[in-house]
């Protein structure tokens, strides 16, 4: 994990660790939101487990605000 977070931040990706939240949250510029429980960097995409998560992909100028206010709660929780 550690790895994958040092490649992230060196193009500009910055990763929010959240303890006790399962949902993951991935907000791209001002359009595009996605929101699910699906683990991106740790998931088992064979066997028995393999599709028991999931996530949803959210396109719109009408997000920016929702991924304005998501962005400011982190950055609440980071000071």
């Amino acid at each position: 994990m550690e790895a994958v977070e040092k490649a992230y931040s060196r193009i500009g990706v910055r990763l929010h660790k959240l303890p006790k939240l399962h949902n993951k949250i991935v907000a791209i510029d001002t359009d595009t939101l996605c929101i699910g429980s699906y683990n991106w960097l740790s998931a088992d995409r064979h066997g028995q487990y393999a599709r028991h998560e999931t996530s949803f992909v959210y396109r719109g100028r009408h997000l920016e605000e929702e991924i304005s206010t998501i962005v400011g709660s982190l950055r609440r929780r980071e000071a």
